[in-house]
């Protein structure tokens, strides 16, 4: 389950904009540009999620592209997001 201080601000933006990512991979660039604060401070988000395991670095399935940078959302990462979204909308 994702905690609290994840569920807001730049962390969650990030992992939303994963979840919906129509080929389940997102550019570094692209999540960074997603929120609304400077880009380091952003850029320390993302590797926050990436230690904690809701975010790992992935292989763009149609791009060889190696100076780019990927991530997705982990399997446990989908379903903490998912969890969270599900008593959302209990609420």
């Amino acid at each position: 389950m994702l905690s609290p201080d994840l569920v807001d601000g730049p962390s969650w933006v990030m992992l939303l904009h994963a979840y919906v990512s129509p080929n389940s991979v997102m550019m570094t660039k692209e999540l960074l540009n997603a929120t609304s604060v400077p880009q380091t401070t952003a850029f320390r988000w993302l590797r926050y999620l990436e230690q904690e395991g809701y975010l790992e670095k992935a292989e763009h399935p149609s791009l060889t592209d190696n100076r780019a940078t990927f991530y997705r959302l982990t399997p446990d990462g989908r379903v903490s997001l998912e969890l969270v979204l599900e008593d959302m909308l209990r609420e």
